[in-house]
């Protein structure tokens, strides 16, 4: 009996994996190959060298079908050359997750942004019911020990070198049987990974990527009706890479940018660059975004005022209410274009800021 094989990017370059499908092949009883999480293919290749023996996967003679749900569009031409595969079909649909709520979170010093997470797991430690659970991912493995013993949970990251205590920990946490609803965990625990109950993601520091990000994010929400609180905590300073890095990193890290420094809805940046296409969170009928909830808010209050002048009884108060209409709309239009140069102002020093930092021409190749 022929078999389909599934096997995560990671695993399928191993000689296990190698040794495994070649045996099946020898016995004619290889009928396809599924590899998922195959963005990792071009994402992670620079400290996971063996990922590059992938393209070698065409000479098993049988088709191949690639996996994953964080492939953009932008870094379709280099996922095809890596692998190998020009004239592969690519088969698309939406990444948008409605039921995530997105916020960042500035502080002032480096040294309070610990703080800030400390407070935003507690206040959401307060609203979960039943096994919801949560997550903070720190960059640093080192970080991510001290965090978690800030918090009194577990960690999880790559540099536990005893596989079973690494699976102990998980099980722990997603079984509600550690006694905490939180544990702290690096990149490690963005793949792979399919845990109920998670409604809580927060990023201590920027993340590296957007894919990175959509990837640990997309950890939570797999209920139905389980909506997602993702926050990222960071101070004003901001993510160097490496000089060496790839072009895919580079773009990955600025799409990355773009999310935090959005003057708009942040949903509208996550379509464009995972989807090549997105509207706000309105359009997209999901959770709002901290910036669209600022202006709902605001909306809110200003129909709540107007109303209250509308009320007025006819009169002299009634002409008086009719002054104070059109003092009240003037004011509105004068602020509103006040905030949209001030954020116009400000977006271009962030952009003279950034670019006085960088050679012109890759500045323009990056964006």
């Amino acid at each position: 009996m022929a078999k389909m094989v599934v096997v995560s990017a990671d695993v399928a370059s191993t000689q296990q994996f190698v040794d495994y499908a070649d045996g099946l092949r020898a016995q004619g009883l290889l009928d396809r190959i599924y590899v998922d999480e195959c963005h990792t293919i071009i994402m992670d290749v620079g400290y996971r060298r063996d990922l590059e023996k992938l393209k070698g996967l065409h000479r098993y003679d049988c088709p191949v079908v690639l996996l994953t749900a964080t492939l953009s569009p932008e870094m379709e031409r280099w996922f095809r050359q890596s692998m190998l595969m020009t004239d592969t079909s690519i088969i698309r649909a939406r990444t948008t997750k409605r039921n995530i709520r997105y916020k960042v979170v500035r502080v002032q010093q480096r040294s309070k942004v610990q703080d800030e997470v400390v407070r935003t797991v507690l206040k959401m430690t307060a609203t979960m019911q039943g096994d919801q659970k949560g997550v903070v991912y720190y960059r640093s493995k080192t970080g991510c020990e001290k965090l978690a013993e800030k918090l009194g949970c577990d960690y999880y990251h790559s540099g536990i070198v005893d596989k079973k205590r690494r699976k102990h920990v998980l099980e722990q946490w997603a079984s509600g049987r550690g006694g905490n609803r939180w544990i702290t965990a690096t990149t490690g625990l963005g793949t792979g990974v399919d845990i109920p109950g998670i409604v809580g993601v927060v990023h201590m520091e920027q993340p590296y990527g957007l894919v990175d990000f959509v990837q640990q994010t997309g950890r939570g929400g797999r209920r139905a009706g389980e909506v997602v609180e993702s926050v990222v905590v960071m101070d004003g300073q901001k993510v160097r890479l490496k000089k060496q890095s790839s072009d895919i990193e580079h773009l990955n890290h600025q799409a990355m940018e773009w999310f935090v420094e959005s003057l708009d809805c942040r949903r509208v940046t996550l379509g464009q660059f995972m989807d090549g296409e997105g509207g706000d969170c309105r359009v997209e009928q999901g959770e709002l975004c901290d910036i669209c909830r600022a202006k709902h808010d605001e909306s809110v209050e200003e129909d709540d005022s107007m109303e209250v002048v509308d009320g007025v009884e006819d009169s002299d108060e009634q002409q008086d209410g009719q002054e104070d209409i059109c003092g009240v709309g003037s004011s509105n239009r004068l602020k509103e274009y006040v905030q949209s140069k001030s954020e116009a102002l400000a977006g271009m020093r962030r952009w003279l800021d950034e670019v006085a930092d960088h050679c012109a021409v890759c500045y323009v190749k990056w964006h």
